[in-house]
């Protein structure tokens, strides 16, 4: 099985348990950037090394 090293926002926002518009939010405060930007779709590519800085400042849930 191949390991995965870059996800869309969709699929990070899955992973992480928290929205793709709060993914998209965090972005554009310049809380969570991501590793890079599709050069003809401007996607948006997280790395899964970011999850550990997403669960520093997102709040737990019940």
């Amino acid at each position: 099985m191949e390991k995965r090293t870059h996800w869309t926002v969709k699929e990070f926002a899955q992973v992480s348990r928290i929205t793709a518009a709060t993914l998209r939010y965090y972005d554009k405060i310049g809380l969570l950037s991501p590793l890079s930007r599709g050069e003809n779709n401007d996607y948006r590519y997280y790395h899964g090394r970011r999850s550990p800085v997403l669960i520093s400042f997102v709040p737990a849930r019940n």
